[in-house]
């Protein structure tokens, strides 16, 4: 899935081109016998680098995303440690 583009939200105040930022999906946690809901954790489903920032959006490039896994609505975006 490397190579793929795609459109988020942040703009040009958050992030700059080259910037890395990881794809995170919020899971349930449930409990493995009584299968209760125990909480929530975030899972990074992949990683992107900025290619284009505009005023209200940036397009970034997926690279490194895990095998079997496509970004879907809703997913979230961190920016990564580091200077782009």
């Amino acid at each position: 899935m490397d190579g793929v583009r795609i459109v988020i939200d942040l703009a040009y105040l958050e992030v700059k081109k080259d910037t890395l930022i990881a794809i995170t999906r919020r899971e349930a946690l449930t409990h493995p016998v009584t299968g209760e809901v125990l909480g929530e954790f975030a899972r990074e489903v992949g990683r992107a680098r900025i290619l284009e920032v505009q005023p209200t959006y940036s397009v970034a490039d997926l690279i490194g995303f895990k095998p079997g896994l496509t970004v879907k609505p809703r997913d979230r975006v961190a920016v990564l440690p580091g200077r782009p």
